[in-house]
């Protein structure tokens, strides 16, 4: 729990320095409402960043078309605002722009005229909100939804895959699988989610600890022995999305059992953003190797505002919107359209020697082609790691880097899939350079089934 809290600090660290920037606010990054309910003003959403919106809106609807040509159905779904769902508790005079009060309403609208599945938490939150106002669903010395609101979330997931008839037809042909729900007896004392409280001033008059109620989630019995093995290696129904999903906060429990299916989560923290986490369960050999039927993507609203390249992230997580989208493209193509080009791979530097060990760890491989390749193509392969966490990818040309791209990796001494674009703009590459392995096999250069920068 330690490590948890230390992990829920840094993040909400992260985002209210990126806020007060973003934005430039002078005020307290804490907004003291009523009845000892806190919030945070990186909690907002606001129209000057309306551009950034609608990019990450088209960034989305071209993703679900990727994933479409995959045969995998993606659904969206909003994580609401806290001070949506509790806007009774906002202070007097404090006000809440007519863009904000609109704003997931026009969001899901877009995505779903874009063809997106679309699920609306917010709704149905808000009026559990107001009708069971002793058993909330968000924290108030917290940014994270309850166990509470988890719940209600989970069972808006399942009532939102069984009104369209796509969505049921998908979700219903995944093996059911037997979860029970039990809520604890006693209310839990929580002294430790309350991340919000460690950025009021000194001296601020010590919070009593939250009383909350919390569940527990089990898998019958005949199926233990498989669950961990598939939430490792990904399943059917797969969830990724921020700190939210975290199964510290039960929505990947609360799911399993509202859908009475296993959900394989691949959720990262917040700080890093709904497109490092979608990328990276993209590039997972648990997609690569046993695509999914259905993705739950949950975004939290807030992040909308900031694209994959978001000048606060950090610099290992960024970039550019162009290039991630032609690397999710390289994730999900579903067979590659094969270039004709003659291709030679050769161990670079830190290659072993005749006189070094055969089992010596190479760091690098040099890809070399006959003929110049450009932005339209993208190199598929099998790479095993040598114990980093990233490798880099480098396109050259007569001589010349062009450009250079950072890929997390496995490190556990396997075959990962190897999907990576050449670059944005770029012609007459003749070389790349893969650092960071210990091995590459299986080298194809494919061409995209469609050109996904066009407009």
């Amino acid at each position: 729990m330690m490590f948890q809290k230390m992990i829920a600090g840094f993040r909400l660290f992260f985002w209210l320095c990126a806020s007060a920037m973003a934005h430039a606010q002078t005020e307290s990054p804490v907004i003291v409402g009523k009845n000892d309910w806190l919030f945070v003003r990186y909690g907002m959403v606001h129209e000057s960043f309306q551009s950034e919106v609608l990019a990450s809106i088209e960034l989305i609807k071209k993703t679900n078309r990727m994933l479409q040509k995959a045969n995998v159905r993606l659904v969206v779904l909003t994580t609401p605002l806290k001070m949506e769902i509790y806007s009774e508790y906002l202070p007097d005079g404090f006000e809440v722009s007519r863009y904000m009060k609109g704003f997931n309403d026009a969001t899901l609208a877009r995505l779903s005229e874009g063809g997106v599945a679309v699920i609306d938490l917010k709704k149905t939150m808000r009026q559990a909100a107001l009708e069971n106002p002793e058993t909330p669903l968000f924290y108030r010395l917290d940014t994270h939804w309850t166990h509470s609101g988890t719940y209600i979330a989970a069972q808006t997931v399942l009532q939102g895959l069984l009104t369209e008839p796509g969505l049921k037809k998908v979700y219903e042909a995944i093996p059911a699988v037997p979860y029970t729900l039990t809520w604890d007896k006693k209310m839990y004392v929580q002294s430790r989610i309350r991340d919000i409280v460690s950025f009021l001033p000194t001296g601020t008059p010590a919070y009593a600890p939250e009383r909350t109620k919390k569940f527990s989630v089990v898998r019958s019995r005949d199926a233990v022995s498989e669950n961990g093995k598939e939430a490792t290696q990904g399943g059917e129904l797969v969830l990724t999305g921020s700190s939210m999903s975290g199964d510290w906060l039960g929505f990947p429990d609360a799911l399993r059992f509202a859908l009475q299916r296993n959900v394989s989560n691949f959720s990262i923290n917040g700080d890093l953003g709904p497109w490092v986490g979608l990328r990276a369960y993209l590039q997972n050999n648990a997609f690569q190797i046993k695509k999914p039927s259905l993705i739950l993507w949950e975004i939290p609203g807030q992040t909308f505002e900031l694209g994959p390249n978001y000048q606060l992230r950090l610099e290992r997580y960024k970039i550019h919107p162009q290039l991630w989208l032609l690397q999710i493209a390289a994730l999900t193509e579903p067979v590659c359209d094969p270039v004709s080009v003659k291709i030679q791979v050769r161990a670079g530097a830190g290659s072993p020697t005749g006189q070094e060990s055969a089992n010596s760890m190479r760091s690098a491989f040099e890809i070399q082609f006959d003929k110049p390749l450009d932005s339209s193509m993208y190199l598929r392969a099998k790479a095993v790691t040598n114990g980093t966490q990233q490798m880099t990818v480098e396109a050259w040309s007569k001589q010349q880097l062009k450009h250079r791209m950072n890929v997390d990796a496995g490190t556990d001494g396997t075959d990962h899939a190897l999907r990576i674009p050449i670059g944005v703009g770029l012609k007459d590459i003749s070389q790349l350079k893969v650092n960071g392995i210990s091995a590459i096999s299986d080298v194809q250069m494919c061409k995209y089934s469609e050109n996904w920068l066009a407009r």
